[in-house]
């Protein structure tokens, strides 16, 4: 089916909103920047096509049965057989309970599978009508603290492995030598081998050209070697380039994107706030020749503190020789973004880390949780100095009945605004059951926890989103990069424009701390909340926010 032209009956607000409308409820037209509105613009103005080889290949394995990935198998796990009555009446109590069990995990897996299976159907069925399109294009909208998102569903370019294997970049670019060499990264950083130098990963790339040879060649048939990646179909399309460039040379036309991630971007922009030397080091602001892995450096503090505390808790015996920096991943990544105690103790359990361990998953989970938490405070301090001032000033705020308010260095005017809500109807009927309708009730005031606990996050979610804005005219204006593949903490482009998209990005956010983000928040909030009597500021380190810019593993 042949679609031209724009889709104008679908009309979409520029910042999006959901139960709670913040940004788009301040009244302000021009709170979307200039340079907001065009980064955007540049954004949803990349063409991209239908990479039709992961296509045909993924369209094969679902047919087969192969779960690879995230493609889901094509048929239910069979119940067994219903047990007669005779032997269902001679079973005890746990017995009968564990049978229940069995069948409920099934249930509950089927269930599941079905929505997987549903989303790649979908996603499988929108690539094949696209597939003959030499060009498609991707709206997008922004959240309320300038987060850029495009706006269809089942295929995007920020989508998950399956949607972003079957996109390429529409225009290709002759690959350069240069270009080969960071697709060779690519590969490396696709197979989980990103906290190598770079050097290492080209190394380990080269040494496995026969294995990638035979994935791009053989991709079902073959040793199926890019399966093993952590995102094998991202990785398939990675191999199949990469061999296409290393045997054609650098006139080879490239399509597919090639991907530099920030490392644990969130605590990178804490760091920068505070000028703190130890945070800027351990999330790779600064030059080295090797990369730091922060994940690692937290996991072994908490070993160190699992073998302090082992002789006397049992909980921490448990723990011995199993902490890994899986165990603290999930953790870290997510402080910066406003984790609570409690949310640690339940990522642990939803990994199925204490699954297999004696004793109580609670309690080994709660125990694990407080070592983490230790931790932290000593890998982290000025990071989580940093939130909590942002903290007290968003409750300073609330109970003086103000919002936050606060400009990014983009130029957004952004409103954090979690009211109370109240009920409006009682029982409304549908097919699903009864649904409540709320709205935000002005005379309770702000819900003083939602207002706490999410503004951190927030903050620092509108700077690294200031940060992708200005990095994508960086590179418009001083570099002539057109096309991008930018997902919040993750710049993509065609392989040859990698140094040139790297060192807009590293020139842009040193820009960004020039000066003391503290004093423009600050000021901000002074413009509309003069009388609030605001935390005291946190200390700032000596940090040279202008290292940053010979930072060789900033983004990688």
């Amino acid at each position: 089916m042949k679609y031209e032209g724009g889709y104008l009956v679908i009309k979409k607000p520029l910042v999006r909103t959901g139960s709670f409308k913040h940004t788009a409820d301040d009244g302000n037209a021009d709170a979307v920047s200039p340079l907001m509105m065009r980064a955007v613009s540049a954004i949803q103005d990349v063409p991209w096509r239908i990479n039709t080889f992961i296509l045909d290949v993924m369209r094969e394995a679902f047919v087969n049965g192969d779960t690879i990935g995230d493609l889901p198998p094509a048929d239910d796990i069979p119940l067994p057989d219903k047990l007669p009555l005779s032997v269902w009446g001679q079973m005890s109590v746990d017995q009968k309970i564990e049978h229940k069990g069995k069948l409920a995990d099934i249930h509950g897996t089927n269930a599941r599978t079905v929505a997987k299976r549903e989303s790649a159907l979908r996603k499988l069925k929108v690539a094949e009508e696209l597939r003959d399109e030499d060009a498609i294009w991707f709206p997008h909208s922004l959240d309320f603290r300038g987060r850029i998102y495009p706006l269809p569903q089942d295929i995007n370019p920020q989508g998950d492995d399956l949607s972003k294997a079957l996109l390429m970049f529409a225009e290709g670019k002759p690959v350069t030598e240069r270009g080969v060499w960071w697709l060779a990264i690519a590969v490396a950083n696709a197979f989980g081998h990103d906290k190598l130098t770079f050097e290492e990963r080209f190394d380990w790339t080269v040494s496995n050209v026969d294995a990638i040879v035979d994935s791009a060649d053989r991709p079902l048939t073959g040793r199926r070697f890019w399966t093993t990646a952590d995102e094998p179909w991202v990785a398939l399309a990675l191999c199949r380039e990469f061999i296409e460039a290393w045997t054609q040379g650098p006139d080879y036309i490239s399509h597919t994107p090639v991907h530099l991630d920030g490392s644990c971007n969130g605590l990178q922009h804490l760091s920068a706030w505070g000028l703190d030397p130890i945070g800027a080091k351990a999330t790779n602001l600064t030059r080295g020749d090797t990369k730091e892995d922060l994940y690692s450096e937290v996991a072994k503090v908490v070993e160190h503190i699992v073998q302090r505390d082992a002789a006397t808790l049992e909980e921490a015996a448990v723990w011995v020789g199993r902490v890994t920096r899986r165990t603290v991943k999930r953790a870290v990544m997510t402080t910066p973004y406003g984790v609570t105690p409690r949310g640690i103790q339940n990522q642990v359990i939803a990994d199925r880390l204490v699954s297999d361990m004696e004793g109580s998953p609670v309690k080994n989970a709660g125990y694990i949780r407080d070592a983490i938490l230790e931790a932290l405070a000593s890998t982290v301090k000025s990071a989580k100095e940093t939130m909590g001032y942002i903290q007290g000033c968003a409750i300073a705020l609330a109970k003086a009945k103000q919002p936050l308010k606060w400009e990014t260095p983009g130029g957004m005017r952004i409103m954090q605004a979690y009211k109370k809500k109240s009920l409006t109807r009682l029982n409304v009927k549908t097919l699903f059951g009864e649904l409540h309708i709320w709205k935000d009730d002005d005379h309770q005031g702000f819900d003083l926890r939602k207002q706490t606990l999410a503004s951190a996050p927030n903050v620092i979610h509108s700077y690294d989103a200031a940060h992708l804005a200005k990095t994508v005219i960086n590179c418009l204006d001083n570099h002539r990069i057109t096309a991008f593949a930018f997902v919040h903490d993750s710049y993509g482009c065609h392989a040859a424009n990698v140094d040139a998209m790297r060192s807009a990005l590293l020139e842009e956010f040193v820009a960004m701390y020039q000066t003391d983000p503290i004093d423009t928040f600050e000021a901000g909030i002074r413009a509309y909340a003069p009388d609030v009597k605001l935390p005291p500021r946190p200390q700032r380190g000596n940090f040279n926010i202008e290292e940053v810019k010979t930072a060789r593993y900033f983004f990688s």
